[in-house]
């Protein structure tokens, strides 16, 4: 098959041209190809399908480890990092209103003194 530069990401357009072996070089031709290709379905850029029907051609062993990969990259690793920015946001809103309690109490704080203030100032015969 033609080499094609690794910026030039047509080759993945027409996964059914070829023979078999042109479609898994194609895919999976080296590790920046198969990198390429495995992050595109995760992330809506090619089919499961697509990326895994020259994979499967080549033996039910393959399928399985396939299978694994897709369940380990959508339902492992993509929960845990979505996990992991709901936390930080949930600490941030706890964080930002445990800082507005601090703030009305202070303000609070600040109004009784200055009342406690007046009303010291306004005691002329200290009853």
């Amino acid at each position: 098959p033609e080499e094609l530069p690794m910026s030039d990401l047509s080759y993945w357009a027409d996964i059914e041209a070829g023979t078999h072996v042109e479609q898994l070089l194609r895919l999976y031709g080296g590790v920046p190809r198969t990198m390429m290709t495995l992050f595109m379905p995760i992330c809506g850029g090619m089919d499961w399908s697509d990326a895994s029907r020259p994979v499967a051609e080549v033996s039910l062993y393959f399928v399985v480890i396939w299978v694994a990969y897709v369940t380990f990259m959508f339902i492992g690793l993509l929960n845990v990092l979505v996990g992991v920015f709901v936390d930080g946001a949930i600490k941030s809103i706890q964080s930002d209103g445990d800082q507005m309690l601090r703030d009305e109490v202070e303000a609070l704080n600040a109004t009784i003194s200055r009342i406690t203030h007046i009303f010291e100032a306004s005691d002329s015969n200290c009853s």
